[in-house]
This record gives structure tokens, C-alpha cells and sequence, in this order.
């Protein structure tokens, strides 16, 4: 193909004077020139303003490239220097981890017969009680409710050690590990084998914290606080916890003997009841130690209720005098409805 460069010299002193016949556009970008085709270069006020001759190039996606694969780093370092802040400067506590089995109650997918298994230490982050000055300034009865912030990576690395010590064995294979990767819901939650019932934390679990002689238990837990959150990425569990109530739960051998633990659950928990032997968390339904003139056992937990309601009731307090004296189950009676004659027991 033939090529004719021709040189043109033009002393444009009115942009606005078209030149017939001629385009001195050839070698413009046609980008916003493209319909300029007579020589004329002007662009109107209208068109320079909503098409800038400086702007975006055409969108083709965004590319997430800079954002997340260069954010890796930028997420180990933050995650790593939040580590080591609270090893250095977090409050140590003695968490008590429990067993859950959801599967116990086929109907709700509870499980009230938990067991106190393992116990190891952790360092958290206590966070103020503003509400309880609050609260006390003007009188007002509250609970004493608060919460805690627990890293993330620190309590799976201490209690995956724990759960080795104490030889439980993962569900899955120890191959499959995505902690970071299962936060974003591709896949179910990993930690070198042990599944998210496994080895994260859960409501039920009681913290001792070595300033306090209290045992609070987790009420609730949330993992999706913005304001802790940097370049994508989770690090911190916001727990909060309450006062702990002894509620028949049973404590293992292992964390009743365990020299780390200095035997303070050992009193508190699974002492309800008792057969005689010493043997704490057994169910026999005798209760052979000392008790009080009420009949109250002595030197239990004060707020456990069980001290004092030793078996199940089976009936109302209640008699209607529509139901017989002879009847036992008094809610079970037809006779227990209103009218029930008049209106087929409804």
C-alpha cells in the first residue's frame, strides 16, 4: 500500500474556521474527535463537560488483583502485629472448653448435658463496662453482662495445641486447613483436620480470668465487627459472657486433675448432686452430704437452684374443683379445661 506523507503547516488563529474539503484529524485519537470530520475542532461546553478530555479509559471488570492477591501480606502483617499485641499486653484467662452435640436433641438441636472437657490458657482483650457507672448512677438493677475480644489465629493455634495434648483426634484429615479461606464461605471450616465444633469457640464455654474469682460463661458470639476489620480479612471474636450458673453440668477427670486449672471449677460445677462417695457429677439422685437445717446442702454454689429441687414435679400447683381429688396428672384431666362439658374441651 502506497504511503503519501504530506507536510502541513496551518497558523490556526480562529479555531472556529473550518477548512472545506480538508481534515487536519488524521492522526488525532478519534476518541473525541471521531465525529469531527469537516476540520472543525472545537467541542462545545456541553460536550467537553460530560466528556472531559481527561477521563477513565473504557471499564472493562474490575480487576481484583491489586486488592486481594497484593493484600495477603498487608492481612498476615496486621494479623501478626494484633498477635502479638495481645500475647504482650492481653489478660490471661483460663477457658473451659465444652462438648456439644446438636444431634442429642433431634426436635431443638440442644445439647443440656454438656461436659467440661478441656481447660487452657489464653490471653484476650477486656473491654470497658461504661453501662455498669451508668447504670449505678441512677439505681437501675442490671446484668452483670460484658464483652471480650479474642484473636482469632492466637486461641485456634492454643487450643489446637490443647486438643493435641489431650489427644483428640480431628474429624476430618489433617490435610484440610482453611481458616482464612472458609471466613469468605467457599468451604466448610478446616484447622489442620479439626472442624468448626471442634476447636472454635462456642456458647457454653466458660472463662476463668486470673484477676477475678468469677466463672463467666459465653452467651453469645460475634465474628463480623467492622471496626476490627482490615483489608478483607476477620481477626477478632467479640464474646459475650455472663455470669456462669451451675446447671448439673458435668466436669471431666482431666480438667478436675489438670495443675494448670489449681482446682478452682472443681467447687463450682457438677457438685449438685452427690452419692455419698465424693465423686462429683454423678446422677444416683441421693444427696449424702452435709446440709443445713432446711435441708439444703452446705457449702454448694449459692445460686445453684438444684441444692433445693431434687426431682421433677409432674403436677400443677392448680387443682380446678371441676377435677377429681383422686387425679393425678391434673393438666392431663378433661376436666382441666373450662367448660370442657359444655364446649368438647377446647
Amino acid at each position: 500500500m502506497s504511503i503519501i506523507n504530506l507536510e502541513v503547516a496551518y497558523n490556526i488563529r480562529d479555531i472556529t474556521n473550518p477548512i472545506h474539503n480538508f481534515s487536519i484529524l488524521g492522526n488525532v485519537s478519534p476518541s473525541f474527535y471521531e465525529d469531527r470530520n469537516k476540520g472543525e475542532v472545537r467541542r462545545s461546553e456541553k460536550v467537553s463537560i460530560n466528556d472531559p478530555d481527561w477521563t477513565f479509559q473504557h471499564n472493562t471488570g474490575i480487576s481484583d488483583y491489586f486488592k486481594k492477591h497484593n493484600g495477603f501480606r498487608d492481612q498476615e502483617r496486621y494479623n501478626r502485629v494484633s498477635r502479638n499485641f495481645v500475647m504482650r499486653q492481653g489478660t490471661f484467662v483460663k477457658y473451659y472448653a465444652t462438648s456439644y452435640n446438636p444431634e442429642n436433641d433431634p426436635l431443638y438441636h440442644e445439647d443440656n448435658t454438656r461436659v467440661v472437657e478441656r481447660v487452657f490458657d489464653v490471653p484476650i482483650i477486656l473491654s470497658f463496662q461504661p453501662e455498669n457507672e451508668i447504670y449505678n448512677r441512677f439505681g437501675i438493677q442490671h446484668l452483670d453482662e460484658f464483652e471480650t475480644h479474642l484473636h482469632m489465629s492466637l486461641f485456634l493455634e492454643l487450643n489446637y495445641a490443647n486438643l493435641r495434648k489431650m489427644g483428640v483426634e480431628p474429624l476430618t484429615d489433617p490435610s484440610d486447613h482453611n481458616p482464612i479461606w472458609s471466613q469468605r464461605g467457599y468451604e466448610a471450616f478446616r484447622y489442620h483436620g479439626y472442624t468448626a465444633q471442634q476447636i472454635i469457640p462456642k456458647p457454653g464455654d466458660k472463662i476463668k480470668i486470673e484477676s477475678f474469682d468469677t466463672l463467666y460463661e459465653i452467651e453469645s458470639i460475634k465474628d463480623a465487627a467492622p471496626e476490627f476489620q482490615h483489608r478483607w480479612r476477620k481477626y477478632w471474636w467479640k464474646l459475650f459472657m455472663k455470669d456462669a450458673m451451675d446447671s448439673g453440668q458435668t466436669v471431666s477427670e482431666e480438667v478436675l486433675n489438670d495443675p494448670e486449672q489449681k482446682g478452682f471449677i472443681n467447687d463450682l460445677l457438677g457438685q449438685n448432686v452427690d452419692d455419698g462417695t465424693g465423686t462429683p457429677g454423678s446422677d444416683t439422685g441421693e444427696i449424702s452430704c452435709e446440709c443445713d437445717a432446711d435441708g439444703n446442702k452446705a457449702g454448694g454454689y449459692q445460686f445453684d437452684v438444684s441444692n433445693t429441687i431434687d426431682k421433677l414435679k409432674k403436677d400443677v400447683l392448680f387443682r380446678p374443683p371441676e377435677v377429681e381429688k383422686d387425679v393425678e396428672d391434673i393438666s392431663g384431666d378433661p376436666n382441666w379445661y373450662p367448660n370442657h362439658d359444655k364446649f368438647g374441651g377446647w
